[in-house]
């Protein structure tokens, strides 16, 4: 089954160290405020983005020969999940958001907003390939099929395959080539 993404989420995120903890998550909270303001300004809604991650971690310095770690600093990470409903608009988000502040994309996946006809569908196709198998089973073993006494449905998760994922590796070659962070839905 085949069919074409329609929306894209690009995780972003702030991911900076200072000696004091304050100091960092006043940097991160500076730089994650002017990439919302980002956002904003690209059409971005503010139900589209949503925060996915908060830390702030101490960071130690283990010189050999020592008990115990140095406090040396803290990290704060500041993270959020965007949801962009215009494929076109991907690279403009990319770009956008690291000149803005972002220290990290953390990555872009493309799915589909309404997956249900494509459920049903497969659903239809399941049935149709357990019956086929069924019957190729029961001719073999010289009986005849009788009503269906049960039927169970259970998902793998399974991350999608698009039907153009089979040009990422060109694609890959081609983004290297370019200045801007363009982004493909596949």
């Amino acid at each position: 089954m085949k069919a074409k993404p329609d929306l894209a989420t690009v995780q972003v995120v702030v991911d900076v160290s200072n000696k004091n903890v304050g100091e960092a998550q006043s940097d991160a909270a500076t730089r994650m405020n002017a990439v919302m303001a980002k956002l904003k300004e690209l059409g971005i809604a503010d139900e589209d983005v949503k925060t996915s991650q908060f830390a702030i971690y101490p960071q130690y310095d283990y010189t050999p020969g020592r008990e115990q770690g140095t406090l040396v600093g803290y990290r704060v990470v500041n993270g959020v999940a965007v949801t962009v409903k215009q494929l076109d608009r991907v690279g403009k988000v990319l770009d956008g958001v690291v000149a803005a502040g972002a220290t990290r994309v953390d990555g872009v996946s493309f799915s589909i907003a309404d997956q249900t006809a494509l459920q049903s569908q497969a659903r239809a196709s399941a049935v149709k390939q357990a019956r086929g198998r069924a019957e190729e089973l029961a001719k073999a073993a010289g009986v005849s099929l009788g009503k269906v006494t049960s039927i169970s449905e259970s998902s793998s998760g399974a991350t999608p395959e698009f039907a153009s994922m089979t040009k990422a590796a060109a694609w890959g070659r081609e983004t290297r080539r370019s200045r801007r962070a363009p982004s493909r839905s596949g």
